[in-house]
């Protein structure tokens, strides 16, 4: 402010001394009133210098954003984390790992059914948007964590996601996880109605355990472990481990443990994506 008063027509100079401040501000820990500077320029400054500072304010308050959001999300603070995110997103809506942190940090808060109310209108206006569609794919894939409606639900917003941009790393991994959970799921009911008909159960033992156990002809066994590793692999390929190793590493991660759960089938290949996931030295 003193600065303008000295010099009230010096605009370029009043926009970089709040930049400045602002670097101040954030050295300083005080995050939320540099924020506010860095908006400050972005809106009061747009057409000096041909947007200059304002674009170079507009870059510093997205990082300043995206960052603090992602450690609010790792320290628990969850609802101050989803404010940042819907705000960084407004200056880059097709980042999809801010629309992942969102719907995370919204879900933990208790807002799933906000979050999926607010997408599916945002759908409605821009059906095409694949960030969106894999925004309520990921919020359906965490209220479905035992149930399989709402998980097949989630894979079909997360196919249209990949329709319109198959190059997208993160709906690949919800689809593997979804598949994984359904596979479980699935195991969990046939136990149940196995249990069931056991207790139930009046005649022959020999003749009802013939006609009714798994692996009868009558039984077929949906083998979603291989669509998630087929998602998975997909997602690998598509993935730049130099840029980001970081989700090299849990895509590794996630192959080897579905590989796994195939038995020993899937042992070997299991054991070379643990080995991938550790060479890669990521927590």
């Amino acid at each position: 402010q003193s600065i303008q008063k000295l010099f009230p027509a010096l605009e370029w100079m009043h926009a970089s001394s709040k930049i400045m401040l602002s670097e101040a501000y954030q050295k300083r820990g005080d995050e939320l009133k540099a924020m506010y500077l860095l908006q400050e320029v972005i809106e009061n400054y747009t057409f000096v210098e041909g947007g200059r500072f304002s674009a170079q304010a507009e870059e510093k308050l997205f990082n300043l954003l995206s960052g603090t959001a992602e450690q609010l999300l790792k320290t628990g603070d969850f609802e101050l984390a989803e404010v940042r995110y819907r705000w960084a997103r407004k200056y880059e809506p097709d980042d999809i790992s801010l629309m992942r942190g969102m719907v995370e940090a919204g879900f933990r808060t208790g807002r799933g059914d906000i979050l999926i109310n607010q997408l599916q209108d945002s759908i409605e206006v821009t059906s095409d948007d694949p960030v969106l569609l894999y925004g309520l794919g990921l919020v359906l894939s965490f209220k479905g964590e035992k149930n399989i409606k709402l998980l097949q639900q989630s894979n079909t917003y997360l196919k249209q996601a990949l329709g319109y941009n198959y190059t997208l790393i993160y709906p690949y991994r919800t689809l593997s996880f979804n598949y994984e959970l359904i596979e479980q799921l699935q195991g969990i009911e046939t136990e149940k109605t196995f249990w069931s008909k056991l207790w139930g159960i009046t005649t022959s033992p020999f003749r009802w355990l013939y006609s009714i156990l798994p692996f009868t002809e009558k039984e077929e066994k949906f083998r979603y472990y291989e669509q998630a590793i087929e998602a998975l692999i997909t997602a690998l390929e598509l993935n730049d481990q130099h840029q980001d190793p970081e989700m090299e590493a849990l895509l590794a991660q996630n192959l080897a443990n579905n590989f796994y759960h195939l038995g020993e089938f899937g042992y070997k290949n299991a054991s070379e994506y643990y080995r991938k996931r550790l060479s890669l030295f990521i927590r």
